[in-house]
């Protein structure tokens, strides 16, 4: 071929190149003949595995596999709950659409920025909560006007900016008052409107007139704040009669609200 400094002999045998071509095609046939086997000797298709997706709850965070058990064992308990308990209510509220709920602001004063955590608050924004600013395990929430513990516990850090109006939640259960710079919690989340129920990872919490309660889904331990001010409540706890106004939750007779355990609600 012009060009490239090759050009075969007219009066000599074929190259020992074009032999060597013919026994690659050859062994290329032989090849294209055979049985198509996959990786480590396998002849069937690899099965690919699509994870399940919640359908009431579009994201949550990624939690590690032996949390997704105790979540999904923890959820299961409550569903099974008395239609009258607070975790059976809170289970039964209709879920928001996480996405919404990345965004939140430093300060009062300061703009929205989008974050990997998530921040909400109530209708009327007496309480603000965050999750994710302090890792997955904890849930924190300030509650305007709502004061816990004036002074820390005596193994505090000495740099703790102790804030009494800050309630934690997390495996322990729940704390009224906390540091504010170990657990921060975002201004201006996005609303969790009543009757509405926002669930990340571990933790579900419901926003309703009468006020909010969140649940640790491991333990069912979790705190309601209402007008009567801070409360540590579990999941199988009487709800509220106010909360049995919830669609969903309202129980048909008497005899159903007792068949469970015996104990009617209390309000």
């Amino acid at each position: 071929m012009p060009g490239y400094g090759f050009q075969r002999r007219r009066d000599t045998a074929p190259p020992r190149r074009f032999h060597r071509v013919l026994a690659y095609a050859a062994a290329g046939a032989i090849l294209l003949s055979a049985p198509a086997c996959g990786i480590a000797g396998s002849t069937d298709p690899g099965e690919i595995v699509v994870p399940p997706t919640d359908q009431l709850s579009t994201e949550t965070e990624a939690p590690t596999t032996t949390s997704a058990s105790a979540t999904r064992q923890s959820s299961t308990r409550e569903t099974n709950l008395p239609k009258w308990t607070i975790g059976r209510t809170v289970t039964a509220a209709p879920r928001v659409d996480n996405s919404r709920y990345h965004k939140g602001a430093v300060t009062a004063d300061s703009p929205l920025v989008d974050t990997s955590g998530f921040h909400f608050t109530t209708p009327s924004r007496s309480v603000s909560c965050s999750t994710g600013t302090n890792g997955r395990d904890t849930l924190a929430c300030e509650a305007t006007g709502l004061e816990g513990a004036q002074n820390p516990p005596s193994n505090t850090p000495s740099t703790c900016q102790w804030a009494p109006d800050v309630i934690i939640l997390n495996s322990s259960g729940p704390t009224h008052g906390a540091c504010a710079n170990l657990y921060p919690v975002m201004h201006r989340g996005t609303i969790v409107n009543f009757a509405q129920s926002i669930s990340i990872s571990r933790f579900t919490c419901l926003s309703h007139i009468s006020g909010l309660y969140c649940l640790q889904v491991q333990s069912g331990n979790g705190f309601s704040v209402t007008s009567d001010g801070y409360r540590e409540i579990n999941a199988s706890d009487a709800a509220p009669s106010a909360l049995l106004g919830i669609a969903g939750t309202t129980t048909s007779t008497a005899d159903d609200e007792t068949s469970s355990t015996g104990m009617p609600p209390t309000s």
